[in-house]
């Protein structure tokens, strides 16, 4: 089972975990894979190239305007799909990038979230407004929905297995979620 830990979505993350993978799968032969999203937001391009080394076709999320009129947004069908079993740690610290990633993870049905609710802040892409004094107000000009049309935002993404980190957890150096992941990968 390989392991990586996505501190956050920024720009080239995306190239990295697959870049792992392959050198993971230099070693040995893997039979699941463990993304550990350490929470950080980042780039919408950074997801939908990782989500396509797990799923094409299906859309992820949708961008809707006040009116109800959305955009789709799709997984990177160019990048290859792995064909790996797939658990995804995820905590409220999981913000932006990372609520929408792990959102299309549990309504694509692609792997099994673990640890604890997303925080939810995901709105829609920012658009610039400039004011009369010149200044600049950034405001998302549509709304955030997941793959199911639900509202993340304010909400966050539920877990499949919610296992909150206790004070022993953290006294004896053990992580839940990791032996949780293991048992549903069945390593």
């Amino acid at each position: 089972i390989g392991y990586l830990q996505v501190p956050g979505f920024d720009p080239g993350t995306a190239s990295q975990v697959l870049a792992a993978v392959t050198d993971l799968e230099k070693t040995a032969t893997l039979r699941g894979l463990i993304l550990d999203l350490g929470g950080g937001g980042g780039s919408p391009l950074e997801v939908t190239q990782l989500l396509g080394a797990f799923e094409h076709g299906t859309a992820y999320e949708y961008d809707c305007t006040v009116t109800g009129q959305c955009t789709a947004d799709y997984p990177d069908a160019s990048t290859p799909l792995l064909h790996l079993p797939l658990a995804v740690l995820v905590s409220r610290d999981c913000v932006s990038a990372c609520d929408e990633f792990s959102g299309a993870v549990k309504d694509l049905h692609l792997g099994t979230l673990i640890g604890a609710r997303t925080a939810g802040i995901v709105a829609g892409h920012p658009t610039g407004w400039v004011l009369d004094d010149g200044s600049v107000l950034g405001l998302p000009a549509t709304h955030h929905l997941g793959a199911d049309h639900e509202l993340i935002n304010g909400i966050g993404v539920a877990p499949d297995y919610y296992i909150p980190v206790t004070a022993l957890d953290l006294a004896t150096d053990r992580d839940p979620d990791i032996a949780k992941a293991l048992a549903v990968l069945k390593a």
